[in-house]
C-alpha cells in the first residue's frame, strides 16, 4: 500500500508542478496514474481537488464587521416650506431637482476620520487578498503583515469613538447641530421666499425644521455601540468534503450490513419485514442521492475557489502590464513623474499575491525589478515594452484559458486571440533574456603541480 500511495503522490506531485494545482486534473494525468495503478480513471476523481485542498488549509478568511453613525440625514421638499407646492411648483420641482440633498449629523470631520479608518481597511484587505466563494481569503505568508494592519486600523477606529462619546465632546457637537440646524432653517426660508438675508424667519418654520432634524442625532449610548470587528474564519471546504466523504461511507457501510444480514434471513422475512426492508431502501437510495449532490455543489465551489484565485492574479499582472503600455505610448515611450514608484508598488503587491509560486510570474517580477534597478540614464523602455509585451500575452492566454474576457491589449501590440505556440516562444525569450549584470565568478580553485610550486618559489 506504502508504494502505492508513494506512486500517486509522485504523479500528482508531476501534475502540480505542470498545472500549478489549478482546475481538475487532465484526463491524460488521470490516464497515467490509471495505468500505474491498474485501475479504473474514474475511481481516482475524488483527488481532483487535491491541490485546491492544500490551498485551502494554508490560508483564513478574514472579514471586516464595522458599524457606526453614518452622520447624514435626508433633506425634504418640507424643510423648504414645500409641503403643498401648487401645479406650478410641484412641475418645476419634479423636473429640475433631482434631490434636496442631505444634511451631515456628525461634524463633517468627525465623518471623514471615520469613513477614512474604514476605507483605509478595507482598501488593504482587498489589495492583500483573494476574493473567495466564502470571503476575503488571506494566505498564511502574507496573514501577519494583513491581519497586524487591520488591527492597527481597528485601535485607530475604538480612539476616534472614544475622543466622540467624551460628554464634554458629545455635548458640545450636540449643541453645534441644533444651532447649525437654526441657521439651516433660516437660509432655506429667505432663498425659498427670494428675502433679503437679514430678513426675520418665522420661529414656528425654525422650530419644525429643527424638529424634523433633531431626532437624528444619536444618543451618546448609539455611538458607544459603535464597533470595528476583524473575523477570523478557517476555509469551511476541507472539513466539509472530509465529513460529507465520512458520511458516504457510514451510509454505504449501514447498507451493506443491512443487505448482508436480510440475504441470511431472506426465507424467514414476513411481509411486514420485507416492507420495512424496501423502505429502509428507499431512505439509503434518499440519503446517497442527497450526498452525491452535495458533493457536486461543493466540487463546483473548490472550482470557483480555485480558478477564481488563479484569475484574479493573472488579471492582475495583465492589467498592470497594459496599463504600464498605455502610459509608454501616451508619453513617447518614456517613464513620467512617479511612474517608476508606481511599477514599484505594483510588482511588490504581485510579488505578495502570488501565492501560487507561477514561475512566469515569477521570471516577470525579476525583469522588470532588474529593469528598475538600472540607472534612469540607462533604461532602455523598448526593451521594457517588449517584456511588458510578452508578460501581459501570457497572462491573456491563461485569462482566456480560465472562461475570462480580459480588456484588449491590440492598441499597445498584444493579441486579442493567444496560441499555444506564442506562449512557447515567449517563454524561450524570457529564459534568454536577462538585464541582471552577471555576478562575478569565485576564483577558481587550480591544483598546482609540485614542479611548479618550485619554480614559483625560485622566481620569488
Amino acid at each position: 500500500m506504502n508504494s502505492v500511495n508513494k506512486e500517486i503522490d509522485k504523479i500528482l506531485a508531476d501534475a502540480s508542478q505542470k498545472y500549478q494545482g489549478f482546475g481538475e486534473l487532465t484526463a491524460e494525468t488521470k490516464a497515467k496514474l490509471a495505468k500505474k495503478l491498474g485501475v479504473d480513471p474514474d475511481s481516482i476523481q475524488a483527488r481532483r481537488h487535491f491541490f485546491t485542498l492544500e490551498l485551502c488549509r494554508e490560508g483564513v478568511l478574514i472579514d471586516l464587521d464595522i458599524g457606526y453613525c453614518r452622520g447624514h440625514v435626508r433633506a425634504s421638499a418640507s424643510d423648504f416650506g414645500l409641503d403643498n407646492p401648487t401645479e406650478e411648483e410641484k412641475e418645476v420641482w419634479e423636473k429640475r431637482v433631482l434631490s434636496f440633498g442631505t444634511i451631515s449629523v456628525l461634524p463633517a470631520d468627525v465623518s471623514r476620520k471615520l469613513v477614512s479608518v474604514e476605507r483605509r481597511a478595507r482598501d488593504y484587505l482587498d489589495e492583500h487578498s483573494y476574493k473567495s466563494p466564502w470571503g476575503r481569503y488571506v494566505h498564511y505568508k502574507l496573514f501577519n503583515e494583513v491581519y497586524g494592519y487591520l488591527l492597527d486600523r481597528q485601535e485607530e477606529f475604538k480612539q476616534l469613538i472614544s475622543e466622540i462619546t467624551d460628554e464634554t465632546t458629545y455635548t458640545k457637537m450636540k449643541l453645534d447641530f441644533y444651532n447649525d440646524c437654526v441657521s439651516l432653517a433660516r437660509s432655506a426660508y429667505r432663498r425659498v421666499y427670494n428675502l433679503p438675508q437679514d430678513a426675520p424667519v418665522p420661529d414656528d418654520f425654525i422650530e419644525a425644521f429643527v424638529a424634523g432634524k433633531e431626532p437624528a442625532f444619536p444618543s451618546l449610548e448609539r455611538l458607544q455601540k459603535s464597533y470595528f470587528a476583524v473575523r477570523l474564519e478557517m476555509v469551511p471546504t476541507a472539513a466539509m468534503l472530509e465529513a460529507d466523504e465520512q458520511v458516504r461511507l457510514l451510509v454505504e457501510k449501514t447498507g451493506e450490513l443491512q443487505r448482508r444480514e436480510l440475504e441470511l434471513r431472506e426465507a424467514e422475512l414476513t411481509e411486514q419485514e420485507r416492507l420495512r426492508q424496501r423502505q429502509e431502501e428507499e431512505k439509503m437510495a434518499m440519503y446517497r442521492a442527497v450526498l452525491q449532490q452535495q458533493q457536486e455543489n461543493l466540487s463546483r465551489t473548490l472550482d470557483s475557489f480555485s480558478s477564481g484565485i488563479a484569475a484574479q492574479l493573472h488579471g492582475l499582472v495583465y492589467d498592470f502590464a497594459v496599463n504600464v503600455l498605455e502610459s509608454l505610448r501616451k508619453n513617447d515611450d518614456k517613464l513620467v513623474g512617479k511612474s517608476a514608484q508606481k511599477i514599484r508598488n505594483h510588482i511588490q503587491k504581485i510579488k505578495n499575491l502570488n501565492i501560487l509560486g507561477d514561475q512566469d510570474i515569477e521570471r516577470a517580477i525579476e525583469e522588470i525589478e532588474s529593469f528598475m534597478n538600472l540607472k534612469p540614464a540607462k533604461r532602455d523602455t523598448d526593451d521594457l515594452a517588449r517584456v511588458l509585451r510578452d508578460i501581459a500575452t501570457i497572462n491573456r492566454k491563461v485569462l482566456l484559458d480560465l472562461g475570462e474576457t480580459p480588456r484588449s491589449g491590440r492598441m499597445v501590440g498584444i493579441a486579442d486571440v493567444v496560441t499555444d505556440e506564442a506562449v512557447r516562444r515567449i517563454r524561450d525569450r524570457a529564459i534568454a533574456r536577462t538585464y541582471v549584470k552577471p555576478v562575478a565568478a569565485a576564483p577558481r580553485q587550480v591544483r598546482v603541480s609540485a614542479a611548479e610550486t618550485k619554480i614559483e618559489a625560485a622566481a620569488l
